[in-house]
């Protein structure tokens, strides 16, 4: 058993205090982004949890 599952309200914590904010993205839009970025055509950056 993980510390997350141990714990969860720990493991959660972060997210319940910043919680993601969620848009409408076209699923097209998002894959031509995703692999401009993937192939080092444009800059990006995810912003997660585990930037932190």
């Amino acid at each position: 058993m993980s510390r997350g599952q141990r714990q969860p309200g720990k493991a959660y914590a972060d997210l319940l205090t910043h919680f993601p904010q969620t848009g409408q993205v076209k699923l097209t839009d998002f894959a031509q982004q995703f692999a401009a970025v993937y192939h080092g055509e444009a800059t990006g950056h995810a912003h997660t949890l585990a930037d932190r």
